[in-house]
């Protein structure tokens, strides 16, 4: 694993399309604002909707904290 230390404005580039921006961080609660600019074809999901969709493919019941999650940002 690569862990960095990026700034507001700086970037990130994974492979030669593939660019992440740290758009926003947010003093006093620590959020980090981040932008993607990817190919169409390169899939991109937070966590929480990769593990929910995974488990929608395997059959498997969706944790409620995902699911409650995910409705949230409907």
């Amino acid at each position: 694993m690569l862990d960095l230390t990026r700034f507001q404005g700086q970037k990130i580039r994974i492979g030669d399309d593939i660019v992440i921006t740290i758009s926003n961080v947010n003093p006093t609660n620590g959020k980090v604002h981040v932008s993607i600019d990817a190919p169409r074809d390169v899939i991109v999901h937070r966590e929480e909707v990769y593990q929910r969709i995974r488990a929608e493919r395997a059959g498997l019941p969706v944790p409620a904290e995902l699911t409650n999650q995910y409705q949230r940002w409907r």
